[in-house]
């Protein structure tokens, strides 16, 4: 009989702490990897964007025109890695739409090309299967702004690091800031300011916080008004306000917006503001 109960507690003991050990050695693979070939896992983190896409935005200043370019590339629009509590995490983002969710990380693993690893993201939930294999070539280290992603069907495709991680989709702020950001004049001559994710619009009481859309899904370039708790601010047919722009001869036109089918957005009628860069330091709001 006590041979039985003390097979029993082995066997709880056991099961109550093998997630434990899991977590460790998912903790220590960074360190193991970092003695085996110099690299862990604090090389990569941060949010890396297609570079393609980042080039035609800035030389267009249009998400749409950007992900036209980036989807003849890839699939595969931004990635972030992050680590919490010594545990890191894989999300792949595809055409800024919809996304892997949160994978576990593990590696680096050296392989036979030199400065290239290999780095797997698995789902939380074993019953899906989730391995996802990211070949990642460069010398990579946390100074590095650019890697190579070699995809499985063997494509290489360069991605930039913006900087810390950020949640998938939240790239949008640091986007923004290359397409609207700045100082402006109508044709009034009132003042405009356009930050990362705030507007200053004359006849507004208040500075308004909006979110430039990335999603490669829409039809137009446009952004989205926000209340001061970043809560969509919605029209009077209960759809998201959103303004559509276009920049032509160096001058930013503003639209308002209707809405097709629900979901697709077409510019209204004439501009409703042109606006000219003005040459002056960007206001704080």
């Amino acid at each position: 009989m006590k041979i039985y109960i003390m097979l029993a507690l082995v066997m709880i003991l056991t099961a109550t702490y093998l997630p434990a050990a899991e977590t460790v050695q998912q903790k220590n693979v960074a360190e193991s990897a970092k003695e085996e070939i110099g690299v862990n896992l604090d090389s990569f983190v941060g949010t890396w964007v297609l570079k393609d896409f980042l080039d035609t935005l800035q030389s267009t200043k249009s998400p749409i025109k950007a992900c036209k370019t980036a989807r003849a590339i890839s699939n595969e629009s931004e990635f972030v890695i992050s680590q919490s509590s010594g545990i890191y995490y894989l999300e792949v983002g595809y055409n800024f739409h919809e996304g892997t969710g949160l994978l576990y990380l593990r590696g680096p693993d050296a392989t036979a090309d030199k400065d290239t690893y290999r780095l797997h993201g698995s789902s939380h939930t074993p019953a899906i299967g989730v391995d996802q294999l990211l070949k990642i070539s460069g010398r990579i280290g946390k100074n590095t702004t650019e890697l190579i992603w070699i995809s499985s069907e063997a494509k290489r495709n360069k991605f930039v690091r913006l900087g810390s991680p950020m949640s998938l989709g939240d790239s949008g702020k640091y986007l923004a800031e290359l397409v609207l950001s700045g100082n402006y004049k109508d044709e009034k001559g009132r003042s405009f300011v356009f930050s990362g994710d705030h507007i200053k619009w004359p006849g507004k009481t208040d500075v308004m916080n909006y979110q430039m859309d990335t999603d490669c899904v829409f039809p137009s370039d446009s952004f989205m008004m926000l209340d001061k708790t970043n809560k969509v601010i919605r029209d009077k047919n209960d759809y998201p306000l959103r303004y559509g722009f276009d920049w032509k001869d160096n001058k930013l036109y503003i639209y308002e917006v209707e809405y097709k089918n629900g979901e697709e957005i077409a510019f209204l009628g004439k501009p409703i503001h042109i606006l000219s860069p003005v040459q002056t330091a960007k206001s704080k709001m």
